[in-house]
Formats: C-alpha cells, structure tokens, sequence
C-alpha cells in the first residue's frame, strides 16, 4: 500500500490492521496540464516536502489473521 506519509488519516486504519511501513520513497511535484503530479525521484531530486510511504502487512500478521490463506498440499 503507498500513502503520503503525512496522511495520518490515512495510515492510521493501516497501522491498526497491522500494517507497518516498509520504505520511504523520494517526491518530485511537477504541474502539467493544470496537474499536479507526484513522481519517485532519488532523494537530491526531490521538491514535495513529504515522502511516498510504502506499507506492508508482515506475513506473520498477514498468517495470523488468515492461517488457511497461504496452506500448501
């Protein structure tokens, strides 16, 4: 799952699911066609002032909540 990692309101269900953040990803905002849009850049080419925050459900957890999902013959 991405989110900006300053939507709190958004990473805040994630977080209680189990979620936890995986890697925090570099932003350039750029305007084209009266849009803005967010790209990953490396991090000296960033301009957003916020970061990408990539977020994954451990398998631990993932097992956890679903311990027949992932049984093999």
């Amino acid at each position: 799952m991405h989110v900006f990692c300053h939507n709190e309101k958004a990473i805040g269900p994630y977080k209680r699911l189990g979620f936890a953040a995986a890697e925090s990803l570099p932003l350039r905002r750029t305007e084209e066609e009266g849009m803005v849009k967010y790209s990953v850049v490396d991090r000296s080419e960033a301009n957003a002032g916020f970061d990408n925050l990539r977020m994954e459900l451990p398998i631990g957890r993932f097992r956890q909540a679903h311990p027949a999902a992932l049984l093999t013959a």
